[in-house]
């Protein structure tokens, strides 16, 4: 008779037990390989460019809102290219709250301490303020991605940037846009640092992608729902997309005119369109636990 764990003993082999515990990486997934300087892009994992910006938010479709977003989706990209503009309700406003107290520069007792209550008033809000039924502080922040599958070069950039001028357009640098990646995988309600690797010490650097899940947070895929430690995310996807669409159309569905409804798409953190030639897309996260003290 052969012992256990030999070849023909019935008992548990290496190879058993490594397809046992074999587990694929969520980092492997997602998009950011390494950042090129030159082109001042990310490339990602399918051998296309990504590029960001962030913009300055508009409460409603006013005409040059409308007008903007005309003359990007009117930019001849190239084929296979996708544009998402994401907008977040960022829980961090120390920054915010740090620029408004510089401007208070009277040395005035009572100025300064009703500066100083209102900053702790508004940072407080962040955890809901009673005045309006428990709803957050937020700093709401849009962005804009594109992703192509050859390079966007620096005239097209440019078209961007000029098309959105109005909306106080605005490159992110890459730190920035991998301490925004760390933030969503890791935790909103705490900064992250966003220096990363990038191989210019001498030294090979590992993937980007593979520089940003820290160790601590639980990923759990639950049908229709993805938990990224205390959030959970999801995506909805349009069958088809709209033939037509008007500014009033568009700020209803938003619920910038009547409202959180039925009709609208409403969310605690962050939403997305993403016009292209082939689908549209809607992920959605929102906040399901507070921030730690």
């Amino acid at each position: 008779m052969s012992p256990l764990g030999a070849r023909h003993g019935g008992g548990l082999t290496i190879s058993a037990l490594h397809r046992a515990v074999a587990r694929d990486a969520y980092s492997d997934f997602l998009p950011m390989v390494a950042w090129d300087a030159q082109e001042e892009a990310f490339l990602c994992i399918d051998d296309g460019w990504g590029h960001a910006w962030e913009l300055v938010p508009s409460a409603y479709m006013f005409a040059h809102v409308h007008q903007a977003l005309l003359g990007l989706l009117n930019v001849h990209f190239p084929d296979g290219t996708v544009l998402q503009l994401h907008g977040f309700a960022d829980p961090l406003i120390d920054d915010a709250l740090d620029a408004f107290l510089d401007l208070k520069t009277r040395p005035d007792p009572l100025i300064q301490a009703s500066a100083q209550r209102t900053a702790d008033y508004m940072r407080a809000g962040t955890q809901g303020l009673d005045a309006l039924h428990g709803i957050p502080v937020r700093n709401f922040r849009l962005f804009l991605s594109i992703k192509t599958r050859v390079k966007l070069g620096s005239d097209l950039r440019r078209q961007v940037e000029e098309q959105l001028s109005k909306l106080g357009i605005r490159r992110l640098p890459p730190e920035e846009l991998v301490r925004f990646y760390r933030r969503i995988f890791n935790g909103l309600f705490a900064t992250a640092p966003g220096i990363f690797a990038d191989g210019s010490n001498g030294h090979p650097a590992p993937p980007i992608r593979k520089q940003i899940i820290d160790a601590g947070p639980d990923l759990l895929f639950d049908g229709s729902q993805v938990f990224l430690g205390c959030q959970v995310a999801r995506c909805l996807t349009p069958r088809a997309p709209a033939r037509r669409i008007t500014a009033e159309r568009a700020n209803r569905l938003l619920g910038g005119m009547r409202g959180a409804g039925p009709a609208s798409i409403s969310t605690n953190i962050r939403w997305s369109t993403c016009p292209s030639k082939a689908f549209s897309s809607i992920p959605m996260a929102r906040r399901v636990c507070q921030a730690k003290s």
